[in-house]
């Protein structure tokens, strides 16, 4: 079956993690996915926003999910994200990486998604690759890419 990837751009630091923050309902949708909730590793930048973004989405999870920092995730370039990708084990079908802009921007340029480099705090890419090796992942074995922007949500 294929591997999926989730990117997450992280929650801005004045953004309160309740109902009464405007993309609160990202955050909540992002909690209820099945994608979020089916994740066994995810990545993040060493930055505390992104610990506290964890923390934040962990606590809605019900499964505990094997976590990992790296520092090269802070303001990371396209290939550098990807390459991070590529590196995760493949007992993982699903890997979530939470990190910044602007190569999460990039990113969605990268897969297609959009012709504008801006993903704005709390959006989502979710990407499905049709093959079986994560080292293998390539615009080539792209089965799909879309972004989740906390405007598009309901």
């Amino acid at each position: 079956h294929p591997v999926a990837a989730i990117a997450l751009r992280r929650r801005k630091d004045d953004m309160a993690p309740d109902d009464s923050a405007p993309s609160s309902i990202t955050w909540q949708a992002m909690t209820g996915t099945a994608a979020a909730g089916t994740a066994s590793r995810l990545l993040r930048s060493a930055a505390v926003r992104t610990r506290e973004t964890l923390e934040f989405l962990s606590s809605r999870w019900k499964t505990k999910i094997e976590t990992e920092f790296d520092e090269r995730l802070y303001h990371a370039p396209v290939d550098t994200l990807i390459s991070t990708a590529k590196n995760c084990s493949d007992e993982h079908d699903t890997q979530m990486i939470i990190a910044h802009n602007p190569g999460m921007a990039m990113l969605q340029e990268f897969f297609k998604i959009s012709e504008t480099a801006h993903m704005p705090t709390a959006s989502v890419i979710m990407t499905r690759f049709k093959c079986q090796n994560w080292n293998k992942i390539s615009l080539k074995n792209l089965v799909e890419a879309e972004i989740f922007k906390p405007r598009h949500l309901p």
